[in-house]
């Protein structure tokens, strides 16, 4: 008779259940930043993957993972290493990466690991904050991006990107790099973000106008109009 923590599955924050939804079925996934490894246990648990690597920077989260891997009995299928971002990550024990819960410039300069360049890999990322410095990022260093989504969790809502290496540069407008396809969505999550975004921006173009010929005022009033474009088409 199996005992009753072995039998009960994990359950996720809806900000990682978001995360969790984009990951595609595949062997191995490499989890930076883990924290306590609730990630990896889920996707394991549910099939979606084989093997999993949670991997962080320091060794306290680490022993925290360490702790829920053996709550649920998977020491077998996933393994734990200390490293900051990919740097003591092969290529080859990658399918999917997953890097949620950090800055969008951090997760810009962890992305830039050369093997990550590979059409057969897949990276699912959420940016806290910089979005906008992430999806530049993707478009203009030869990444397609697949799906992004956003979810509320209490006062927050919560963005991820899913993306693979085409190795075509796709370079957008100004306004994609801040709401890619959700500026057009149905979906109230998605509306409200985009508008938390616009009305940043509009303060942020409000205070600026009063400095005399100050570039970034023009290019903040040149993207409103596009946004405005954009809502209207």
């Amino acid at each position: 008779m199996h005992s009753l923590c072995a039998i009960i599955m994990i359950k996720l924050t809806n900000r990682l259940k978001m995360v969790a939804d984009m990951v595609p079925h595949c062997e191995k996934v490499v989890d930076v930043g883990t924290d306590h490894a609730y990630l990896p246990v889920y996707l394991i648990e549910n099939k979606i993957c084989d093997m999993a690597l949670a991997c962080d920077i320091n060794e306290g989260p680490l022993n925290n993972a360490d702790k829920t891997i053996k709550k649920y009995k998977l020491n077998s299928q996933i393994n734990t290493r200390l490293s900051n971002g990919l740097d003591k990550v092969k290529g080859d024990e990658a399918d999917t990466v997953v890097i949620a819960g950090m800055g969008g410039i951090l997760i810009s300069e962890i992305i830039s690991t050369k093997w990550l360049k590979d059409s057969k890999k897949q990276l699912v990322l959420q940016p806290m904050t910089h979005i906008y410095d992430v999806r530049k990022y993707l478009c203009e260093n030869g990444y397609d991006i697949l799906d992004e989504q956003t979810t509320q969790e209490g006062k927050h809502i919560y963005y991820s990107v899913s993306a693979k290496y085409s190795g075509k540069e796709n370079i957008k407008p100004q306004w994609y790099y801040y709401f890619g396809d959700l500026l057009k969505s149905k979906k109230q999550s998605d509306i409200d973000f985009c508008n938390k975004i616009i009305l940043s921006l509009n303060k942020k173009y409000e205070a600026l106008k009063a400095l005399p010929d100050n570039y970034e005022t023009d290019k903040l009033k040149k993207v409103l109009e596009e946004i405005k474009n954009e809502q209207c088409l």
